[in-house]
């Protein structure tokens, strides 16, 4: 049924599945080998947050729901499983010049961490009382393929009924836990990207409250940023387990003695984002 919903972001395609003799499941998917792999260019995510909000918008509309059962407020029980307020306690408690501290940290300061923790806590629960849509989910760059006008997902297994706007934190907060390249990316365009995908929205006919669908994306997309500046009390566990450094070299492109400089370009972001988060919360707490 989310195939054929006449939006432009749609569900790989499935050929024949099959179940062998020993209990195998084998399925034939689309081929997406072809397919462009981050990291995306900005026209890419402008396309794809697009076509992401015309799913959101059509099934926030047409209160899709599906023949299966499909967890709500999924964003809560992921965002809750890391205590980010506690973890940003603790870093407060690091010695203000801690080489690790600084190289992260630098010029930025951080008293507004804990405080953009706190308020993204608080705006955790807020949320549960937002519109819920059908939501991908695990909407990242590596689960979406751009192919000119459609762009098509796979692993649909994270669907949820989410507050509108997760999705898209989901799209643009991700890369920020990549290479340099998207991180950059999204540190210069996450406005225009967003922009994209309420504009994909409204294409849907969605004529909701925007502030809503803002803070449905900080949903997530706090807790990218959040996460990935924590690394000072993360860094020596990762450099003295091989298999998580290895997973984490891969993934970020650099080696473990660039992880700091990395970071520290996602810990610049927090001041701007924690005052915007604060008002915008008491602007929703207002509305409800």
């Amino acid at each position: 049924m989310l195939a054929d919903d006449g939006i432009q972001l749609r569900p790989a395609k499935c050929y024949l599945t099959h179940r062998d003799s020993d209990g195998l499941s084998m399925f034939w998917l689309e081929d997406l080998s072809g397919a462009p792999q981050p990291p995306w260019t900005l026209d890419q995510f402008i396309s794809a947050a697009n076509h992401l909000g015309q799913f959101s918008g059509y099934h926030s509309i047409n209160l899709t729901e599906l023949p299966i059962e499909v967890t709500r407020d999924a964003y809560y029980l992921r965002m809750t499983v890391v205590e980010l307020h506690y973890l940003y306690s603790k870093l407060l408690e690091v010695p203000s010049g801690d080489p690790m501290l600084r190289r992260v940290f630098g010029a930025t300061p951080i008293e507004p961490v804990p405080e953009f923790s706190a308020t993204f806590e608080r705006a955790l629960e807020v949320a549960k009382s937002l519109p819920h849509c059908l939501s991908f989910g695990d909407s990242h760059p590596r689960n979406l393929f751009p192919f000119g006008s459609e762009t098509v997902g796979i692993d649909w297994a994270s669907l949820a009924y989410d507050p509108i706007g997760c999705d898209i934190g989901v799209l643009i907060g991700s890369p920020l836990t990549f290479t340099e390249v998207e991180v950059q990316c999204i540190a210069h365009n996450e406005q225009e990207i967003y922009e994209s995908y309420v504009e994909g929205l409204t294409s849907s006919g969605w004529t909701g409250n925007v502030d809503h669908v803002r803070l449905g994306f900080f949903m997530h997309f706090s807790g990218y940023v959040l996460y990935q500046s924590s690394i000072p009390l993360r860094l020596e566990e990762i450099k003295t387990n091989d298999e998580r450094r290895a997973h984490y070299e891969k993934r970020y492109g650099a080696t473990v003695d660039e992880f700091p400089e990395l970071s520290a370009q996602v810990a610049a972001l927090i001041p701007k984002y924690c005052e915007e988060l604060k008002l915008l919360l008491q602007r929703v707490e207002d509305s409800l």
